[in-house]
């Protein structure tokens, strides 16, 4: 009988580190812990399978020479929760007053995911692609223009006991995704998916949470 329960226990343990897992890579970008759209038919690149990418590849009339690309999801306006900044939790009975201070780097720029051999020679595999292709998609999506800031913070939070006091980083992102093919007299070379995050806007927000 204890093997039983023992084996039941472990169980409940693999199912929670999947779930981790799951939950850990819901948007495809380390710095976009989540984003949620408004419109129900957004997606991001990460939702949209294999095979329905090979559909719109499909689609990808052929040339002589150049890039052809198709877009699945015009630019969409979202909201993201990105990186904490700190945690600190409060197990004692006494009220906690920590304090922070801190010069934080705000750099305004685009996030860019690709699937297949879209990848730019010479970059992290899916972390960037052709600056001519790019160039093509943002003719057609428009751009943000990139700026970079430096942001001196300093303040004191008082932690309650039983509580949990976070720094997250939040905002406005700009998406947009698609499919597309590299010719060279009339023989397609590189194929693929590719999507571009753009950061609209960004803030800090203090959150409380009750340690369970």
């Amino acid at each position: 009988m204890k093997k039983f329960y023992l084996f039941i226990f472990l169980i409940f343990i693999l199912l929670g580190i999947c779930q981790t897992k799951v939950n850990a890579s819901t948007t495809g970008y380390s710095e976009y812990k989540e984003i949620k759209f408004s419109d129900p038919y957004m997606r991001l690149l990460i939702e949209i399978d294999s095979s329905e990418q090979n559909n719109y590849l499909k689609k990808i009339k052929r040339k002589f020479a150049g890039w052809q690309f198709k877009i699945i999801n015009y630019p969409t306006e979202g909201s993201f929760i990105g990186d904490t900044i700190f945690s600190r939790y409060n197990n004692t009975d006494q009220v906690i007053n920590f304090n922070y201070s801190s010069s934080i780097v705000k750099t305004t720029e685009s996030s860019v995911k690709t699937v297949g051999t879209l990848g730019a020679s010479g970059s992290a595999k899916g972390k960037s692609i052709s600056g001519s292709l790019e160039g093509q998609i943002r003719r057609e999506v428009g751009s943000v223009r990139s700026s970079k800031t430096t942001e001196e913070t300093e303040f004191m939070v008082k932690i309650m006991p039983g509580r949990k006091v976070s720094l997250i980083i939040k905002g406005k992102v700009r998406v947009s995704n698609g499919v597309a093919k590299y010719f060279l007299f009339g023989i397609c070379f590189k194929k693929g998916a590719w999507e571009l995050v753009d950061l609209v806007s960004d803030y800090y927000e203090l959150c409380e949470e009750i340690i369970k």
